[in-house]
């Protein structure tokens, strides 16, 4: 019995060591998992704002090109516009000189006819002074003639004698001029992935109906020219050209997510969007690019990661089966040693306990021969030597002791001394104490 109770002790530790390492195994396990998710998901969140954050610099790197570049178009024809400007002038000039004040008036028209036909780069105007009068001009309005010349940044003048040469174009003609180059420059833009570049005219920075013109659109071309609000919503209730105007309005500048067609498809998808605002002509100038190609690159790195996660997760079940394993076989080597030491323990307890038991027996059995003998000396019998006078008992040593002390040494008897009547009587009878004593009681 005592046997199966401690076979039952060791399975039952074995069972809860067992339980225990599955347990901690399972903990460990589980932790490693969460945390490699948790980590997992924050790579992918991370993974998927690097690529953001990768796009919106492109996007701000494109537009940026785009206004560069229309400085630079702008500064170029400047220069030949003022070129073609002075040359005309020079020209204006020539014919004055070859011809007499009274017969000018009459050629100039033909002369200016040919004059704009050697130089295509219409929207020139020519005013011609005489003695501060105006001499000739393409338009009847003198008053707004004098007042346009005065402010055009592009313009020559030339003098001679008391001839005044002015050739210019106005502002609102050469701004024209720029837009219109810059609208079919932009248009032939080609970015990857069908991306494109558009212009939306701001006319008021207030919104509402027609706040802005649609100038340049090259998804949808057909549009172009029509008048937008900023209470146009796309499939998802967002309010694009709200946010767009808002954000010029704060910053000149923004980023902002909503969803449109993409190009060549009529497939709506999700799109993130800069725009910027190009001051000199109120210009809001941006670009985009469809954030489902961005998803769809972080979908195939989150196959790739989930790939390593799930090899991971193989390999650490695999090391924890392993180790588990090895805990069981351990557990089982370790039980059959202790068998092995408890059995041979139990051999020696066994061997013991029957020395013992056969040693108990003979101490029995010595132990009622020594009781037997006290029984036997403890009991008075046979003839005991005593004094006929002194009553004295003589031992086995051949010693006199008083039958009291003899009899004590050699029984459980126990004496205790007093008188008899007749004794005292002998003793003490003739004392007055005695006498006075015996008559009280």
């Amino acid at each position: 019995m005592r046997s199966i109770t401690r076979k039952s002790i060791r399975t039952i530790y074995y069972i809860i060591t067992l339980l225990t390492l599955i347990i901690i195994a399972l903990v460990l396990f589980v932790s490693y998992i969460s945390k490699t998710f948790d980590r997992t998901e924050k790579n992918y969140t991370l993974l998927e704002e690097s690529i953001i954050n990768q796009k919106k610099k492109y996007l701000q790197s494109v537009i940026f090109q785009s206004i560069t570049k229309i400085d630079t178009l702008t500064e170029v024809m400047s220069e030949s516009y003022l070129s073609t400007a002075e040359l005309l002038s020079e020209n204006i000039a020539q014919v004055i000189i070859s011809n007499e004040r009274e017969s000018v008036t009459s050629i100039l028209s033909d002369k200016l006819q040919s004059l704009s036909l050697d130089f295509p780069m219409g929207s020139f105007q020519y005013v011609i002074f005489y003695d501060k009068e105006i001499l000739y001009s393409l338009e009847s309005n003198k008053p707004s003639i004098i007042d346009e010349s005065n402010s055009a940044k592009i313009k020559s003048i030339l003098e001679y004698k008391d001839y005044k040469i002015i050739v210019y174009i106005s502002n609102e003609d050469f701004t024209n001029e720029i837009q219109q180059d810059a609208a079919d420059w932009i248009r032939k833009i080609s970015l990857p992935d069908d991306e494109y570049i558009w212009i939306n005219q701001i006319i008021n920075f207030e919104g509402g109906d027609d706040y802005a013109i649609r100038l340049v659109h090259p998804n949808l071309p057909d549009t172009e020219g029509m008048f937008l609000s900023t209470s146009i919503e796309d499939i998802k209730g967002n309010k694009p050209y709200l946010e767009e105007l808002n954000g010029i309005n704060e910053k000149g500048e923004v980023f902002f997510e909503y969803y449109f067609k993409k190009m060549n498809s009529d497939k709506i998808s999700h799109k993130l969007t800069y725009a910027k605002l190009y001051k000199e002509f109120n210009w809001v100038i941006a670009t985009g690019v469809y954030l489902d190609d961005i998803a769809m690159i972080v979908s195939n790195d989150k196959e790739l990661i989930q790939k390593e996660l799930n090899r991971e997760i193989l390999v650490l079940a695999l090391f924890i089966l392993i180790i588990l394993s090895f805990a069981v076989l351990g557990l089982i080597s370790f039980e059959k040693k202790i068998s092995n030491l408890l059995l041979l323990k139990n051999q020696e307890l066994e061997k013991t306990n029957r020395t013992l038991s056969e040693t108990m027996e003979q101490y029995k059995s010595v132990n009622s021969e020594l009781q037997n003998s006290l029984d036997e000396i403890r009991t008075l019998n046979g003839l005991l030597p005593i004094c006929a006078h002194c009553k004295k008992i003589k031992d086995e040593k051949g010693y006199w002791n008083q039958i009291e002390s003899y009899i004590e040494s050699h029984t459980d008897a126990l004496f205790s001394h007093g008188l008899c009547e007749s004794c005292a009587q002998e003793l003490y009878g003739d004392k007055k104490w005695y006498k006075k004593n015996k008559k009280s009681q």
